[in-house]
């Protein structure tokens, strides 16, 4: 669920239940206050984008055939029936790095990256701040602005990693 930019805590902590995806074309999470990971506790939403509410259809009728998840909300579970943890998913996310050959040493790695190039994307797609404080759930504006930078510092960043 590329589209959403989740933190790292909330992939363990994510359930069926949040992801509206029925009409593809309107798909959006709502994540309720009592399960927010952050510590202002409110209800927050996002929108999904067709693509993944069909990839998400599609594995949500998958699901429906697999044992494992019968009695669990739990979106993804791991071979031993039990949640993901972002650890996890951080190590099968380096292995596919890995097998398409590229050096998971020398770039940064992690949910976090994926939630960066989401917010990224949203900027240098839409250039709207609220937009992007929206879709990844950021309530302060200083923290935003971290996503938003200059084509010379995106590309000095680019370098200095490479």
């Amino acid at each position: 669920m590329s589209t959403i930019g989740f933190r790292p805590c909330d992939i363990e902590d994510s359930r069926v239940q949040w992801f509206d995806t029925e009409n593809e074309n309107d798909a959006h999470l709502s994540l309720p206050r009592e399960e927010d990971s952050k510590a202002g506790k409110r209800n927050r939403s996002g929108k999904i984008s067709p693509e993944a509410a069909r990839v998400f259809n599609y594995w949500l009728e998958e699901r429906k055939e697999d044992p494992a998840y019968e009695g669990t909300d739990a979106v993804w579970l791991n071979q031993k029936n039990k949640p993901y943890s972002a650890r996890s998913l951080r190590y099968q996310l380096m292995s596919l790095q890995r097998a398409a050959g590229m050096n998971v040493e020398e770039r940064e790695n992690g949910w976090y990256m994926i939630r960066r190039g989401v917010g990224t994307d949203i900027i240098n797609k839409e250039g709207d701040i609220i937009t992007l404080m929206h879709q990844l759930r950021i309530d302060r504006y200083e923290t935003a602005m971290r996503y938003v930078m200059t084509a010379d510092q995106a590309a000095d960043r680019y370098f200095s990693r490479r």
